[in-house]
């Protein structure tokens, strides 16, 4: 505001519409935001850092820094919150020179380097590098400060290694893109529009192509197509009619590959797994999903995809789903067998295999083997890819401070027998606690937290829990969200006194951010 008064001497600046003045007013909002930001940290004294960045219009990547901290409300109850802080441009991306403007935004706020619990980022090299990255070089200021490859950026690289599994589920995927593609222009765009007049909301169709596909698009394409297939048909059929002779070769081509059963049955496969791997997509993504929640969710992810890869009653029930979806719409629910060519064998006595034509199968036995093959080849292949892939980037959930850092939620505080040191040690050396104090307050609240846990209000960290009806897989309802976090034992100790260090543990633990999912919404 010093600053505004300074100027506001000369006569001919002093207005709002000046664009001088417009910057020098921003400037003084951005100090103020930051100042309370600033105040709230230091209040609890620790605090997680999320940094992400992406190309702007100007060809420079515009960064994001946001700070996750806890926050008291005026009721006195701890609150996770994610502030952006602090954005800047630049046209270089190595480690070293985003390390400078971070540094610059952290220092200038008077925030000590020992509040400083996580720092999460996407998984480039220049931010994982474990030499020269980002994340070491801000560990070496802040020791205890561990690195989370975000949970979502992590969940999305699964979801692409789905896509390229085989190839009946890259030929899928490519027919939702050359829809979008498509139905791109005007007039064959409001030929699908059209034909949905009996829907009250109206979709359009979703983009999936390699350079532009986020967070949900192919979940979001695979719906809209199933959802709309009857008016994709209609559409397509009613430009197949159309004088452009480019819009008739389209969409008769269209509409041929929507007739095959195969890629109906592929687009179940995919439909089938987006709905275990979706909803814990979009739980990485709340500002109250703290590090218990991400990987109980992860778990629970991979538990339920192993269960409907081991048992093929699961397989059998979606190819009835299919064929029903199929019959529904005037197609042939049947799998038609692809031609694979035979070289016959010949001999140095100018024999030659003979021909096997004769031995005819009947319809049942053939379709039985089509549906054999696409269930090894398709179903099992894009299960075992997707399974392979969880494993190894989310492997860090193993490790020892990892799990140790699970004794702490909620659920393991009401089931847990009593802890010992050995069970706390690692975190406890990570983040300089006295693991004896742990182990002893632990041990004393945990009865009082099974008997008084009902009591701690949580319905306000609920609210962007997925439906229960829509998180298939992951088991995400409001009660497994409470019995999971770190958020439920740590407003209860609030309440209390004598567990000062138990206290320290969970601010640690509720700081430990798991996304950047908050600086995607501060990019748009």
């Amino acid at each position: 505001m010093q600053l505004l008064r300074d100027r506001s001497e000369d006569k001919v600046e002093c207005n709002l519409i000046s664009p001088g003045n417009q910057r020098r007013l921003l400037s003084c909002i951005k100090a103020l935001i930051q100042e309370d930001i600033i105040s709230s940290i230091t209040n609890q004294a620790a605090f997680s850092l999320i940094f992400d960045g992406t190309t702007d219009t100007s060809r420079k990547e515009a960064c994001s820094v946001v700070l996750r901290f806890v926050e008291l409300s005026d009721a006195y109850t701890p609150t996770p919150k994610e502030r952006l802080i602090d954005v800047f441009t630049t046209g270089d991306t190595s480690a070293a020179n985003l390390e400078e403007p971070i540094v610059a935004t952290l220092e200038k706020g008077k925030l000590d380097w020992s509040w400083l619990m996580s720092q999460s980022y996407d998984g480039a090299s220049n931010m994982r590098g474990a030499i020269n990255g980002l994340q070491s070089r801000i560990g070496s200021r802040s020791p205890q400060a561990i690195y989370n490859l975000c949970y979502a950026h992590r969940m999305n690289l699964v979801i692409e290694s789905l896509i390229a599994s085989c190839t009946p589920v890259r030929n899928a995927v490519g027919i939702l893109e050359e829809l979008y593609v498509f139905f791109g222009g005007h007039k064959r765009h409001d030929a699908f529009y059209s034909t949905q007049e009996n829907y009250s909301h109206k979709k359009t169709l979703k983009r999936t192509g390699n350079s532009t596909r986020t967070w949900r698009s192919l979940e979001d394409a695979t719906q809209v197509v199933l959802s709309r297939f009857k008016e994709l048909r209609q559409s397509l059929q009613e430009l197949s009619q159309s004088s452009d002779t480019s819009t008739v070769t389209g969409a008769q081509g269209l509409f041929r590959q929507l007739d095959d059963f195969r890629m109906i049955l592929t687009l179940h496969v995919v439909d089938e797994i987006l709905q275990v791997t979706g909803p814990c997509s979009r739980i990485f993504q709340a500002i109250s999903t703290d590090l218990a929640i991400a990987v109980s969710t992860i778990e629970r992810c991979k538990s339920t995809l192993q269960a409907r890869r081991a048992d093929r009653s699961h397989f059998e029930t979606m190819c009835q789903r299919a064929r029903q979806f199929a019959e529904m719409h005037g197609i042939d629910p049947v799998l038609t067998q692809q031609l694979r060519r035979k070289k016959r064998r010949r001999y140095a006595d100018g024999s030659s295999d003979a021909r096997d034509d004769h031995l005819e199968k009947s319809q049942e036995t053939q379709q039985q083997e089509e549906e054999d093959n696409f269930y090894v080849n398709v179903y099992l292949t894009a299960m075992d890819c997707l399974l392979v892939d969880m494993a190894s980037r989310y492997g860090d959930n193993i490790l020892p401070v990892v799990r140790q850092m699970m004794g702490f939620s909620a659920g393991n505080l009401q089931t847990m027998a009593d802890i010992t040191e050995n069970d706390v040690n690692v975190f406890c050396e990570k983040y300089c606690l006295n693991s004896r104090e742990v182990v002893r307050e632990l041990n004393s609240f945990r009865p009082i937290f099974r008997d008084n846990h009902h009591l701690v209000c949580m319905t306000d960290v609920i609210s962007n829990v997925p439906d229960s009806s829509e998180a298939q897989g992951c088991d995400a309802t409001g009660d497994r969200w409470i019995q999971q976090t770190f958020l439920q034992p740590y407003r209860l100790l609030h309440q209390l006194s004598g567990f000062p260090t138990l206290l320290t543990v969970y601010k640690v633990l509720k700081v430990l951010c798991c996304s950047v999912f908050t600086i995607c919404h501060s990019l748009v």
